[in-house]
């Protein structure tokens, strides 16, 4: 028999001094186990051990039902887990006919890696005697003890600590904080990213990374980075607890360093009882009790070498505390209640566990049964959002919600709540409410006014004065532009006019015979592409002037820009504009659109996007930007490869004296970077006065791979500056 078919060590059951016999802690301990096995199948270590366990539910009732048979596997079970150490416990005692010494016994834990209060119970168990004297344990174990909180990094820390630099350049302290202080920019509330789900904060990643695309500004381009981040710390549950872990070794190691450093510089090495008390109690918000902390406090002073009067267990100065998450000490017998709550910030001290009834530390990581404490506060705001989804009739997400919810910790009261209300509104009311949602969400409001009004005859209890103040209102502005519509006089202005009215409302009536007059194309026509292009930015790129932005991806074929020196252009067919005109892929393939070449004046520049339906073509809005080309200093460059890995830039320009400005270089194996965010950073020329020509040496990418290319590009913000590729030279270096 093994530990893994042994239904006492299985079911953690106790087995010394005594071993478990009672058929209801029995029983429930199947259930508890049972409910914890079908919740984690899915585990990647013990997932499949789990459903072997699970399936054996009813030979595992079998056994435990037999008295033979239970006697037997506790005797087993004992021999498993205690047989080695009993076997050197009775060697060190001669089979217990002589006592066993405080050293004998830290020798026995060292030898079998188990904790010297383990071993101590155990001795105690078989009968034997422990001689007089002090039980302190060998330097290694306080070492061991001392490394396991300070010394070993959890999982992914060079991943996470990589992002740090990146995070204080947009200005947060971590990736939470970030999401934080940048969710309204994406119209989004995270009042407290560290109880949201992690659905939730992926969703806000996404959105600010995709918000935040300028290349030119660096408080973008920082927060589009670590958005990056965002999207990779909190893909899923398993790498943001990663995480969790990371940010708790980190706030962990930071307070161990400034307690050590207070202990050394300002108690000269040693520590009164009170002071030991106030260094474990600013310890425990970041250990799982008070018992670990204090044992690591312990271990801290026994490494560094600190004097300390702190006796054998917790100090009794502390046996009235409780520290919250948040770092405050609470005093438990000031606290009214059972339901005792932090003084500071409010959380419950105690938290019960929905799968099995134990009151947990709110800084535990896990319940003794395996739940996952914080999923608790998660669950719970992901119920808050289901609720009010409900209150909106917004049954779709009000499921989502739940379902995540549920996957968090199904036992939750507050999910059983959640899932009854949905259900009997799902049964009364739930089919008409998502009908009259999707006619509101594709623009049919004259179809969701009369669904609604349907629904409130059927079931008058039924109010929703936000959704139906909606639709009126909608249906009430595409009356009156329809009406103004019909009073324009050509197809031309009929037909914008038209398109006004099918941006509020696609099935307001009369409006599709109007539209019939004067052209073929489908109605749904004269509502697309509406959306003009985002983030337009115009910019000197090569010593052209260059175009980027990001397009809708509503079914875009081409692009319009047209330009002026004087002013913006009056539309797309202004006959004082210059117009290019360029397909889809252009910007797709280059990233730019180039118009000319750059001269120092004022540039009007306005953007349309084309969208081909049939024979016709449909432009969106224009889209306006300013840009002022500044004169500029032409430097031409060559590159110059030499013996090994060395590389030489050499810079020439018309006067033999001069200004140069801090330049990136980048390189790219494949193809040459055309601009510096699409290639790999090699090092930074900083900003000098040089005599030109100036010749800058460097290492060569290692490794160097086959057609490997380096450019050099003007840092973001001195446009003055232009770098000319020399006729003779080229860029590729391999």
């Amino acid at each position: 028999m093994t530990a893994t078919d042994n239904w006492y060590l299985v079911l953690d059951l106790d087995i010394d001094p005594k071993p478990e016999e009672s058929a209801t802690v029995i029983d429930q301990r199947i259930k508890d186990k049972i409910s914890f096995w079908t919740a984690n199948t899915n585990d990647a270590v013990n997932g499949h051990q789990y459903d072997i366990w699970r399936s054996q539910e009813a030979q595992i009732r079998l056994d435990m039902g037999s008295p033979a048979k239970q006697h037997a596997m506790a005797k087993a079970a004992i021999k498993i887990k205690y047989g080695d150490l009993d076997d050197t416990l009775n060697k060190v005692t001669g089979n217990n006919s002589k006592p066993i010494t405080p050293d004998q016994l830290n020798g026995v834990a060292a030898m079998r890696g188990l904790p010297l209060a383990d071993v101590e119970r155990r001795a105690r168990s078989l009968g034997m005697k422990i001689a007089a004297g002090a039980t302190k344990p060998s330097p290694a174990v306080f070492q061991a003890a001392f490394d396991k909180y300070y010394s070993e990094k959890p999982a992914k820390y060079a991943m996470f600590s990589g992002y740090t630099a990146d995070i204080a350049a947009a200005k947060a302290t971590d990736l939470y904080e970030f999401l934080q202080l940048n969710a309204q920019s994406v119209s989004m509330t995270l009042p407290d990213p560290r109880s949201s789900a992690t659905s939730t904060l992926c969703d806000t990643a996404d959105k600010i990374t995709k918000a935040f695309v300028s290349k030119l500004k660096p408080e973008d381009h920082a927060k589009r980075i670590v958005g990056s981040y965002c999207r990779t710390a909190f893909k899923d549950d398993a790498t943001r607890r990663c995480y969790d872990d990371y940010l708790k070794y980190v706030a962990r190691r930071k307070l161990i360093d400034e307690i050590a450093l207070e202990i050394d510089k300002l108690h000269a090495k040693r520590c009164t009882s009170s002071e030991c008390d106030d260094y474990v109690l600013r310890l425990m918000a970041l250990f799982r009790d008070r018992k670990t902390t204090t044992e690591f406090f312990t271990a801290l002073c026994e490494v560094k070498g600190f004097g300390y009067d702190l006796g054998v267990g917790e100090p009794t100065s502390l046996k009235s505390k409780l520290v919250c998450l948040c770092g405050m000490a609470n005093d438990i017998d000031k606290t009214l209640g059972n339901r005792q709550k932090c003084v500071r910030c409010g959380r419950l001290l105690l938290i019960v566990c929905p799968d099995c009834g134990t009151a947990c530390h709110n800084t535990d990581d896990y319940c003794g049964c395996g739940f996952e404490i914080v999923n608790m506060e998660r669950a719970c705001e992901l119920c808050r959002l289901a609720g009010e989804a409900l209150d909106r009739f917004d049954l779709d997400l009000a499921r989502t919600n739940l379902a995540e919810a549920k996957g968090l910790a199904a036992k939750l009261p507050d999910v059983a709540k959640v899932e009854k209300r949905l259900n009997e509104i799902d049964d009364e009311i739930g089919v008409r409410v998502t009908a009259i949602n999707r006619a509101v969400a594709d623009r049919r409001f004259t179809e969701a006014k009369k669904k609604l009004t349907e629904l409130q005859t059927a079931y008058p209890r039924y109010s929703n004065p936000t959704l139906l103040k909606l639709i009126d209102t909608r249906n009430a502005e595409a009356a009156a532009k329809l009406a103004v519509a019909k009073q324009k006089s050509g197809s031309t202005k009929v037909l914008k006019a038209a398109q006004e009215v099918n941006a509020i409302s696609v099935d307001i009536p009369g409006l599709a015979e109007l539209v019939a007059k004067f052209t073929k194309l489908p109605i749904s026509t004269l509502g697309v592409h509406q959306d003009p292009a985002k983030h337009v930015e115009v910019s000197i790129v090569k010593g052209m002037i260059s175009v980027g932005m990001t397009v809708p991806d509503q079914g875009e074929t081409s692009i319009a820009v047209i330009y002026r020196r004087d002013r913006f252009p009056d539309g797309i067919d202004d006959p004082r504009a210059k117009r290019k005109d360029f397909s889809l892929k252009t910007l797709q393939q280059d990233g730019i659109l180039t118009l000319e070449a750059a001269e120092p004046h004022p540039y009007f520049v306005r953007v349309f996007l084309g969208l081909e339906v049939g024979e016709h073509m449909i432009y969106s809005a224009g889209k306006n930007q300013r840009f002022e080309a500044p004169k500029q200093t032409v430097l031409t460059y060559t590159v110059r490869k030499r013996f090994g890995r060395k590389i030489t830039l050499q810079f020439t320009g018309d006067d033999s004296s001069g200004r140069l400005p801090e330049i990136h270089v980048v390189f790219g194996v494949g193809k040459e970077p055309q601009y510096e965010s699409s290639g790999t950073r090699l090092l930074t020329i900083p900003a000098q006065t040089v005599w030109l020509p100036y010749d800058f040496e460097m290492d060569a990418p290692s490794p160097l791979p086959p057609n490997t290319y380096i450019k050099p590009f003007v840092r973001t913000g001195q446009e003055t500056y232009q770098l000319r590729l020399a006729t003779n030279s080229t860029n590729r270096i391999s």
